[in-house]
């Protein structure tokens, strides 16, 4: 179907095509808890069009929580929506890189760890 707001053609999805989901788990094989990052968009069109669209961001890791409820209602919304994806992905890469800037450091002290621990043992 193809309506037009504000004077933009708009090729409107079937419904059907809208609802969206991911999920992915976030430890690597031998982690026990459970860690995972799970999105998805609704639609909840009424005959009404109250409250049409609907969309979450959840990670979590064990017990701990964060939760995004994401208005999608108004181009403003979904403007704002799509900035905050943005931010997120630019703050996490830029704390990814980081955590690769701190790996060295990191391995040497986990074998001076050993080494110490070795000593240790021969005491």
């Amino acid at each position: 179907m193809i309506i037009v707001i504000l004077g933009v053609i708009v090729n409107v999805l079937n419904m059907e095509d809208l609802n969206f989901s991911n999920r992915a788990f976030l430890n690597k094989d031998g982690y026990h808890s459970n860690a995972t990052l799970v999105v998805h968009i609704e639609d909840e069109a009424s005959d009404d069009w109250s409250y049409p669209f609907y969309g979450s961001w959840r990670i979590s890791n064990c017990e701990r929580v964060l939760e995004l409820s994401i208005d999608l209602n108004t181009i403003k919304d979904l403007n704002n929506t799509i900035y905050k994806m943005e931010k997120i992905i630019e703050v996490t890469s830029s704390f990814k890189d980081a955590l690769e800037r701190i790996k060295p450091k990191v391995i040497e002290y986990e074998l001076k760890r050993k080494e110490d621990k070795k000593k240790e043992k021969l005491k």
